[in-house]
């Protein structure tokens, strides 16, 4: 994108599709979000995926107090429509990988 793109601003876009599905099991929460990033160049969706972000982490409760720590995340990424030509699930999903591991959620 940044090449084909050069000295563009290149906005995402990240939205819920649906509500998240939380599972709790004794001390174990697991989150399920699934997500719609849009891609945007010179206000134009160049790229829309679809994306399930599964977290899974330890709960602990004493008294009123709640506390807990993310153990896992993982994602599947889907492309739902380009106009940048053939871009693979795989390349898709990569891309967002880099994205979300310098992204706070």
């Amino acid at each position: 994108l940044y090449n084909a793109y050069p000295n563009t601003a290149i906005t995402y876009r990240i939205w819920n599709l649906d509500y998240p599905k939380v599972e709790f099991d004794k001390d174990l929460l697991m989150v399920e979000v699934p997500l719609r990033i849009s891609i945007k160049v010179g206000g134009t969706v160049i790229l829309s995926v679809k994306m399930e972000l599964k977290t899974k982490g330890s709960v602990t409760i004493d008294g009123a107090h709640l506390s807990g720590a993310v153990d896992s995340i993982t994602h599947t990424t889907t492309v739902a429509t380009t106009l940048i030509g053939a871009v693979s699930d795989s390349k898709a999903n990569s891309v967002m990988d880099s994205v979300l591991k310098k992204t706070i959620i």
